[in-house]
């Protein structure tokens, strides 16, 4: 970002801007550290009197429209903590540039740190877990398709059959292949939340004690400026979060869509293409 003059900023609190409140540094900083995205790097100096707020980027452009520069040249900021906010105006700018493009991850690469949890390395027991349960959800719907074809038997067997130890038999073993179809298709959903509920609940501890570690290496201006009770509050929401998320897309999304896939798959064999495509469509 293009280094401006302080004294030509206005100086709204809390930045408690003066002339020596950011030097550019001589030359670019070192690119070679490790890390997973452009992020300041704060530091305390020796006194812990000042700090020094040092901005890291390989893939950030300029800030601002009316610039030339095509990267935000690493700056250094001499600035007392008592005073306020530890980042000027220029690297807040950074920021928000970054969230708004494409450099912090969002949606996709969210849902993909998910999947990530939910099938970890080096855990052969978790994946066993994942694909039993994967098993159960296919049988539950395989099963559950089956009732509309018992009532079909039912039907077709009170038309058929001209004897009436016939019609009272038909009827009656088709029912109790329906009660069986039923009971079999909620015995394999239980089994299936059964089977995945571990998988569930070390992939959410495993990113809640992720997000206890980051707020614990986070600085003394990010706690001085919150509430402790306020964040941890928010980590529960979150971690509620991750649950109902999980659950959603096992066991109401990916379940929903198999069923209609088959349905639609078996009116298409049954009736024709049209049949299969309305069913999808509405």
């Amino acid at each position: 970002c293009r280094r401006k003059d302080p004294l030509a900023i206005p100086r709204p609190q809390p930045w408690a801007w003066s002339q020596s409140a950011m030097r550019a540094l001589p030359s670019p900083l070192p690119r070679t550290m490790p890390h997973s995205g452009a992020r300041p790097t704060i530091s305390n100096n020796v006194n812990e009197t000042h700090r020094k707020v040092r901005w890291f980027s390989d893939h950030a452009r300029a800030c601002s429209k009316d610039t030339t520069d095509t990267k935000c040249h690493p700056s250094l900021l001499m600035h007392d903590p008592a005073k306020g906010s530890l980042i000027n105006r220029q690297i807040d700018s950074c920021i928000k540039w970054l969230y708004k493009g494409k450099v912090v991850p969002k949606g996709a690469e969210i849902i993909q740190n998910l999947v990530y949890h939910l099938w970890p390395e080096n855990k052969p027991e978790m994946r066993m877990r994942i694909l039993a349960s994967m098993a159960c959800l296919v049988g539950a719907k395989l099963v559950n398709i089956q009732v509309p074809f018992f009532f079909k038997y039912v039907i077709d067997g009170l038309q058929v059959a001209t004897t009436s130890s016939a019609i009272i038999q038909l009827p009656v073993v088709m029912m109790l292949g329906y009660g069986v179809a039923r009971i079999g298709a909620s015995a394999l959903t239980e089994l299936r939340t059964a089977i995945f509920a571990s998988v569930v609940q070390h992939a959410i501890r495993k990113i809640s004690l992720n997000v206890f570690e980051h707020v614990h290496k986070l600085d003394l201006a990010f706690h001085l400026s919150r509430q402790t009770g306020s964040v941890a509050r928010i980590m529960e929401r979150g971690t509620r979060g991750v649950s109902f998320a999980l659950n959603a897309l096992l066991f109401q999304i990916v379940p929903t869509g198999l069923e209609i896939g088959l349905v639609a798959g078996i009116l298409s064999y049954n009736f024709g293409t049209i049949y299969g495509v309305i069913t999808i469509t509405t």
